[in-house]
C-alpha cells in the first residue's frame, strides 16, 4: 500500500514488507515515484548535486 501522506511509512513497508534496498537512491526514487506525490526530476537533481560533490562517498576514496 502506498500511502503519499506517509513517505516514511511507504518506506518502511517497501524495506520490511517488499524486501527491497531503501539505502539505495534509485529505489527510493522508484518508491518516490509510486507515490505520486513527489517531483521526482528535481529530488533526482538535488540528490545528484549531494552525490556529485562527494559528500556520501568519502569512506570510499579513503581505502577501506
Amino acid at each position: 500500500m502506498i500511502d503519499p501522506a506517509r513517505p516514511d511509512l511507504t518506506l518502511r513497508r517497501a524495506f520490511w514488507a517488499q524486501g527491497r534496498c531503501t539505502s539505495l537512491w534509485h529505489v527510493i526514487f522508484d518508491i518516490a515515484e509510486e507515490m505520486g506525490a513527489v517531483d521526482i526530476d528535481a529530488a533526482r537533481r538535488r540528490a545528484g548535486q549531494r552525490v556529485g560533490a562527494g559528500g556520501n562517498h568519502g569512506a570510499v576514496r579513503g581505502g577501506l
